[in-house]
This record gives C-alpha cells, structure tokens and sequence, in this order.
C-alpha cells in the first residue's frame, strides 16, 4: 500500500512539475509537442492546418437541406484524404496536424471531430472557428495557431465554398518568412448561379481528388516518390472506376454535387507520372464537360 502511495505521488510530482515549467505532452485532440509560455519550442517542423467540412468529410455546406443530412454523418468522406494524410504524417513526423472544425457546441462541430478520429486521421489539435465564421475570425484563428509556433513550413487545406482562399492568401501575406502551401478543394464552381465557388489566387492550388494533393507533395519533395506512386496508381484505378449512381456509399472520390468547372490540370505526365494521364482525361472530361447543374445533389449520396 505505502509502495502504491509513492508510486501515485511520484507521478503527481513529476505531472505537476511538467504543468508548471511548461512543458507537457498533450492527449490526441489537443496541441502535441513541448511549449514553453503557450509556445511551441520542440518537437515540430511544419503545420498542416486543414478544413474538415467539405475538403475531408462531405458536407456540402452551400445547399441547406443536402448539409443537414451530412450534418450528423461520421462516415460521409473523400476518397483517398485518410491515406494521404498518413502518408504526410508519416514522411513529416515533425509536422502538427491541427483541424479546423465549426464549434464543439453545435452538433456539426461535435461530429466533425467525432468523424476525424473514427476515420483514422493523423492524430493532431482540434481548434474551431466562431459560430459566424467570417473569414475575419477564420483568420484570428489561423493567426494564433501560426503564432504560438516556430515552423518555417506551413500546409494550409481547404476548400472554395467558403472564405478559405481569402483567409489562407491574407495570412500567406502576413507571414512572410513562412513556406506556404496552400491547397483548396474545388467544389464549387465561380460561374454558377446559386452554390457559388470563390476564386482562387495565383499562390494556390486547386485540386478535385487527392491524387493531386500526393502529387504535388511528392514535386515539393514532401512525401517518397516510391509511396506517392504507389498510393496515385491505386487512385487513379478508383477514381476512374467510381460509380456515381452507388446507393449510399460512404466513400466518394467526386460526389455528384461537385462543380469542379474551375478546375485546371497543373502537374507534369511525364516518366512516373505517365500514370496520371487516364485521371487527367477523366477530371477534365468530368469537370468541364459533366459538371452538374447549380443546385443539383443526387439522393443516393445520403
């Protein structure tokens, strides 16, 4: 009993006395690394800083009644984003993960956090925007995460139905000594008359599947040419082979409400990359001559 008593209070001391200098270790879902005064010091490279709603889980935030449904959905999610996150992760194992969710109090906010650990996603810090989200707050937001640490690498995701592009250019801006890659899912089109997208700036890169995403990392020499190529030539095959009329499933690469009209082929299809020809065709074909009317969401997806 007296061995028990010392054991508990030698790790009491020893907890206490990391709370106070600072430093601590934190559980999943909070910040990991070792702080010092609320500041990152040790332990992190680079952030990925990533929009949940709509960019990993399917939200469909721009028609009311379609996201109501998606609302409370923990399994409703784009093809591929679990595996390439890991691949991130695993290649970066100084990097942060941190998911930008809508606030814990609403039901949304409680279900995107619940679905980011269901899913298996790199496991990081959740933080939420304000119940207004304007891309004001978003910003704050982004400004205290990018703050409160010392990386010099920055991966920002996110999609273009909402502030994202604004509020990922803004703090590129202020954060000048600060690598910057900004990713926006494109799902929402900028010539529609109702679910309008937001334009993109030239800094940006817009992508439909995350294929691209694997393929950009591995240009910047983020992720193993060996990996990345293995994980593109099995989505490649998916992609291509998804059929949108699949009652109920769970996992889509291009839901059927996605206007990718935006969408602009950027990457090389040369030596390995040859693999990326049938996907560039199928995007193309699909967002420019397929994409679906304002409006249009496909019962089946719920």
């Amino acid at each position: 009993m007296k061995f028990l008593v010392s054991f508990l209070g030698l790790i009491l001391g020893l907890t206490a006395q990391a709370m106070m200098s600072g430093s601590f270790s934190r559980p999943y879902g909070e910040v990991q690394g070792i702080f010092r005064d609320g500041v990152l010091i040790e332990g992190r490279q680079g952030l990925v800083v990533i929009n949940v709603e709509d960019t990993l889980k399917i939200a469909h935030i721009q028609n009311f009644w379609d996201s109501l449904n998606y609302n409370t959905n923990t399994q409703k999610r784009f093809m591929g984003m679990v595996s390439a996150l890991q691949i991130l992760a695993r290649n970066n194992p100084g990097f942060q993960f941190v998911y930008l969710t809508r606030p814990p109090e609403l039901v949304a906010g409680k279900v995107e956090r619940q679905f980011v650990v269901e899913n298996g996603f790199p496991r990081g810090e959740f933080q939420s925007y304000a119940i207004d989200s304007t891309a004001e707050t978003r910003e704050g937001v982004l400004r205290e995460i990018i703050r409160r640490s010392t990386v010099k690498r920055v991966i920002l995701i996110g999609h273009n139905g909402g502030p994202d592009p604004q509020v990922f250019q803004a703090i590129a801006k202020e954060f000048q000594n600060i690598q910057f890659y900004q990713y926006l899912h494109l799902v929402y089109s900028t010539s529609s008359s109702s679910e309008l997208g937001m334009a993109l700036f030239p800094e940006q890169t817009g992508y439909v599947t995350a294929a691209e995403l694997v393929v950009d990392w591995q240009i910047h020499q983020l992720t193993d040419p060996v990996e990345s190529l293995k994980f593109v030539t099995t989505m490649v095959d998916r992609v291509i082979a998804e059929d949108p009329e699949a009652p109920r499933a769970d996992v889509y690469a291009i839901p059927a409400f996605v206007n990718c009209a935006d969408f602009q082929w950027r990457w090389t299809t040369e030596g390995d990359f040859k693999v990326l020809v049938p996907l560039r065709e199928h995007l193309m074909n699909r967002c420019h001559k397929q994409a679906p009317p304002a409006g249009y969401s496909q019962r089946n997806e719920n």
